[in-house]
């Protein structure tokens, strides 16, 4: 897939009869890496056809596979420390976090390269929306904007002043 205006590029290879992710390359938009490297790790056989991993705007691997969540217990998450999805969501639980810091500390996933950190976060928010807690993605408690939103108010819409 290649997106020249957008500044992205998506190449990814299978094995001969496209039941596997063997490996790819991701340039611009990276935000796939995660769940496409767990997944050509795994060796298992892709749950959806090849192409709907490539995701040129029908939502990406992410999407396409289900999220995190849907991810397999034995899934590793974490390959610098060897953290799988497991070892992530059973210290969520059991100690309650609620922070990526939290989770870092307790099960060391994301304190190597940080690749894993949005598989991270996505496991984190939904671990702590089955026990009923709110997700909220504001930058601080000051200002009640995503980083995203803040992105879209200066750059789009071209705003410089705080009022």
């Amino acid at each position: 897939y290649e997106d020249p205006f957008g500044g992205v590029y998506k190449k990814l290879l299978f094995d001969p009869t496209g039941d596997k992710l063997l490996g790819g390359i991701l340039v611009g938009d990276a935000s796939d890496y995660g769940t496409l490297s767990v997944l050509a790790k795994s060796g298992d056989p892709l749950p959806c056809p090849a192409g709907d991993l490539i995701g040129g705007g029908s939502g990406g691997a992410a999407t396409a596979l289900g999220g995190a969540d849907a991810m397999s217990d034995d899934a590793q998450i974490c390959s610098c420390n060897n953290v799988a999805k497991r070892d992530v969501c059973a210290a969520i639980a059991e100690h309650g976090l609620t922070t990526i810091g939290e989770v870092k500390s307790c099960t060391k996933a994301g304190t190597g390269c940080g690749g894993c950190l949005p598989l991270v976060s996505d496991l984190l928010n939904a671990e702590m929306r089955k026990s009923g807690v709110e997700i909220n993605n504001n930058l601080c408690e000051h200002f009640a904007f995503s980083r995203q939103e803040l992105f879209t108010i200066v750059k789009v819409r071209k705003y410089r002043t705080f009022d």
